[in-house]
């Protein structure tokens, strides 16, 4: 993973179950050894003798990877849930053709999956027993093909009523939260917001009927549930009322009780009719919304409220664009740096385009006023799919129709923190096989800034999943392989790989240094000719770096026609013999999610001090160590119950202090 490095200008920051189990009847095929392709009109297929797969979800493994589910009737006669994981390398991690995820003999519908947690993913569906009466289903499933809630799954709701719509999330724990809508055919409050609660090995809190939440008269629609890391959740869902469909929030508490006397915040206020809406945690006490009305023209509106039930913004919300035409199909995602950043299409005179914009937290814009077109391209663009890098920016994906009559392709595109493209301007496909039909596209992030991109395409009489990766440097399949940097006696050692065939010219060995004002530059410390290595697979290089400290170094690969390619970036916590100054290193790993480790290098025992700021630069932990040694000294911080974002430690031994930036990603 990249590391995300920061020089204040003025000097005061500087920062800089089982593994693969083979299950006895795994269906040996191609796919078991299939990897990423360079050609997108190829792609990647992950699962074999599909007939017409529906209902595409999929879930991204913070460790690596991606989970894909769907629905499917394999042998034309009921339907079936089926869920499969993909890692880094595009192998799907056990039987090709994807694996059920219960063997009860019902036909199953209408999958959705929460966010990934400890290497499993919680998967819910409707089932329908033999009074054809839906009910409602889970099952935890890891990415080695487990079905952790045993082969049936377990129920998670019953009901006499209809139900109509729901929700799953998963809070670090491991307790899953469903939010469900259920339709009653008599009474006076005809539709009902219920709740389950489902601990990690499967075992429900509340009775199949589920606990009350809400009921009303009127239409109930769109519910989401927000899971915290404190144990709570956010419960919301909109409602027809007084000729206008509003968006209403709860917030449940860790002991299942309901916050805010148990009243519903009303989120999108008086003035607008919502069709549509998104809702993501900034954190354990923020919450962000963004929806799409309907007056005489489609528009967007969005809004953050507090845990306390507190509007930040206007009463009615934001209005986040004032373009002329229809602006629908907000999108929006949480960048690395604690902004917002959302996308949308903007429809005026048959002519469709996706924009995009960063928040401040405060609602203020960060981009061009207004928002800015990336893909203002020829023809026609929509149903876009963001993810973050860990860089402040964010990664796009998008369908692309740009030739008249024809069927549209998929694009991909990336954005840095200052609005700036960073992959070619008209974008780089994901898949552009001529005349397939493509549908159901989701993007995950690789872990390395770049995505994983997965989809639905028919390509002639039949349909398959297939898959694409793109790397951060905007190539679909890394030539330069398992960079790494390490520390041999008073030099650092440099490693590489090279998968593929490539017309190299030479290799760039670079150094990221800074200047006076902070800005950050690449300077090349040497580079090499191919022939001077006899081993044209495997790469070795030793330097000897000129300070102590921490060093970040990266290869650049240069080929034939001057087309670069550039690695990941590997760094290496370098001491040139002995020493009287002391050093503070970046955290490793960096961002993470519970545990990190700080060292420093103290040149003879002393006291230290470690303190902890949130973004906001406001003091939240002080650390005294008493105990320290002469040479490298590590300090393992737990992140407990601090929310998603970016935090700095400043680092005090005597006289000496240095502060440096770690990204907390839960």
């Amino acid at each position: 993973m990249r590391m995300l490095i920061l020089l204040h200008k003025n000097k005061l920051f500087r920062t800089t179950f089982w593994i693969f189990l083979l299950i006895a009847n795994t269906l040996l095929s191609g796919l078991m050894q299939a990897q990423w392709v360079n050609d997108p009109a190829i792609n990647n297929q992950i699962a074999e003798d599909v007939k017409n797969p529906k209902d595409i979800v999929t879930s991204e493994n913070p460790d690596g990877g991606v989970f894909v589910v769907w629905q499917d009737k394999i042998d034309g006669s009921r339907s079936e849930i089926y869920y499969q994981h993909i890692d880094l390398n595009g192998k799907v991690s056990f039987r090709a053709d994807g694996k059920r995820v219960s063997n009860r003999v019902f036909a199953k519908e209408k999958p959705v999956v929460s966010n990934a947690v400890n290497h499993s993913t919680v998967i819910i569906w409707k089932e329908y027993n033999r009074d054809r009466k839906g009910e409602l289903y889970a099952q935890r499933v890891d990415k080695s093909g487990f079905l952790i809630w045993g082969e049936s799954g377990k129920k998670a709701i019953e009901t006499n009523g209809e139900i109509i719509e729901y929700s799953v999330a998963t809070d670090p724990d491991g307790t899953s939260y469903l939010l469900y809508i259920e339709k009653i055919p008599a009474g006076k409050y005809s539709f009902r917001l219920r709740l389950q609660k489902m601990t990690a090995i499967g075992e429900n809190e509340f009775p199949l009927s589920g606990e009350a939440i809400d009921s009303s008269s009127n239409q109930m629609s769109i519910p989401t549930v927000l899971a915290t890391i404190k144990q709570e959740a956010y419960m919301l869902w909109a409602e027809y009322a007084e000729r206008k469909n509003k968006i209403f929030v709860k917030k449940l508490l860790r002991d299942n009780s309901l916050d805010w006397d148990e009243k519903a915040l009303e989120l999108s206020g008086n003035k607008t009719r919502v069709l549509s809406y998104k809702a993501i945690l900034l954190n354990s006490e923020l919450v962000y919304a963004v929806w799409q009305t309907q007056e005489k023209e489609k528009n967007i509106f969005h809004q953050i409220f507090s845990e306390r039930g507190g509007l930040l913004w206007d009463a009615n919300g934001k209005q986040m664009t004032k373009m002329k035409g229809n602006n629908y199909n907000p999108q929006t995602i949480l960048a690395s740096d604690s902004t917002i950043i959302t996308s949308w299409i903007n429809e005026n005179q048959s002519d469709r385009n996706i924009f995009v914009q960063k928040f401040w937290l405060k609602g203020k814009e960060r981009w061009e006023t207004g928002g800015v077109s990336y893909m203002r391209l020829n023809g026609d663009q929509f149903g876009q799919n963001l993810v973050a890098d860990n860089q402040g920016g964010v990664i796009i994906a998008w369908f692309d129709s740009r030739q008249p009559k024809k069927k549209p392709d998929l694009y991909a595109q990336r954005i840095n923190k200052r609005g700036e493209l960073v992959w070619p301007r008209d974008g780089i496909p994901i898949a552009v096989n001529e005349n397939s039909e493509k549908s159901y596209l989701s993007i995950c992030r690789d872990q390395n800034d770049g995505v994983i991109a997965v989809f639905k395409e028919k390509r002639g009489r039949g349909a398959g999943l297939y898959s694409q990766r793109i790397f951060s440097n905007s190539i679909y399949v890394s030539e330069i392989l398992d960079f790494s940097a390490r520390v041999e006696g008073d030099s650092v050692k440099l490693s590489w790989k090279v998968g593929g065939k490539a017309d190299v010219r030479f290799y760039r060995i670079e150094q990221l240094e800074w200047d006076e004002e902070g800005d950050e530059e690449w300077i090349t410390l040497r580079t090499i000719e191919t022939d001077v290595f006899i081993n044209t697979g495997k790469y070795e290089y030793k330097i000897k770096p000129e300070e102590s400290g921490t060093v970040y170094y990266r290869v650049v690969r240069v080929d034939r026609r001057g087309i670069e390619q550039v690695s990941d970036i590997a760094r290496v916590n370098y001491i040139a013999g002995d020493t009287e100054d002391i050093f503070l290193y970046q955290n490793v790993p960096n961002p993470f999610s519970a545990t990190t480790t700080i060292s420093f290098y103290l040149p003879t025992k002393r006291n230290v001090r470690i303190e902890i700021y949130n973004s906001r630069v406001e003091e939240i932990k002080k650390i005294e160590l008493t105990d320290t040694k002469v040479g490298r000294n590590n300090y393992i911080f737990q992140s407990d119950d601090l929310p998603s974002g970016v935090y700095f430690y400043r680092f005090v031994a005597g006289n000496f202090v240095d502060v440096k930036k770690m990204v907390i990603a839960k």
